[in-house]
């Protein structure tokens, strides 16, 4: 089971990094690029760091089990919040 989701975890981030990678490209003006995507790099790996020192921290505290419960409802709260920031921008499909 841990090797299923392993794979499956490290696709579903593999196919989220290009995504993300595209959209910073087509959104970022051409002179700005360099320094967006360091900025946005900046942020991802500060954010590694504090959150390995955060599970660290629960697990020494609660117990080995709490930094992954912690993990599933930050999962499950920014992808509620995903669905409810994008659930009206979606370009209509019918013809015109």
């Amino acid at each position: 089971m841990a090797v299923v989701v392993t794979v499956v975890s490290s696709g579903a981030f593999a196919v989220l990094k290009i995504c993300a990678a595209a959209l910073r490209q087509r959104t970022a003006p051409d002179g700005l690029l360099g320094r967006v995507t360091a900025a946005s790099k900046t942020l991802i790996y500060g954010a590694v760091g504090g959150g390995a020192l955060l599970g660290g921290a629960l697990a020494t505290g609660v117990g080995l089990a709490a930094p992954f419960g912690f993990a599933a409802l930050v999962a499950v709260v920014a992808t509620a919040g995903w669905w409810l920031a994008t659930r009206g921008d979606a370009p209509s499909t019918r013809p015109a």
